[in-house]
C-alpha cells in the first residue's frame, strides 16, 4: 500500500494481541484481518487509547519530496483525537 501512490509503506506492521478483541478496528489494509489502526478500552478506567501503526512520520516534512498533506493531515487527526 502506498501513500497517493507514492514509493514506501503506509503501516510498518499489523495490531496484533488479546486487547484488540476489545476494541473497535479503525483502519485494515489488504484484508479485514490486518488491523493498523484500533482503539481499545482502557482496562478498569475509563477512556481509551488509540494503537496506530501507520507510518507517517517520514511524509510530514514539507522540505523533503516525499512530503505528503495526507499524512500530514492523518497525523493531525490521530493527535487530536479526531474520529
Amino acid at each position: 500500500m502506498r501513500w497517493n501512490g507514492l514509493p514506501g509503506t503506509v503501516a510498518v506492521g499489523r495490531l496484533e494481541g488479546s486487547a484488540l478483541e476489545a476494541g473497535q478496528k479503525i483502519l485494515w489494509m489488504r484484508e479485514p484481518g490486518t488491523c493498523v489502526a484500533a482503539e481499545v478500552p482502557v482496562a478498569g478506567g475509563d477512556g481509551t487509547i488509540l494503537f496506530s501503526q501507520l507510518d507517517v512520520q517520514r511524509r510530514v516534512d514539507r522540505s523533503k519530496s516525499d512530503y505528503d498533506p495526507v499524512a500530514e493531515t492523518v497525523l493531525f487527526g490521530l493527535l487530536q483525537g479526531v474520529r
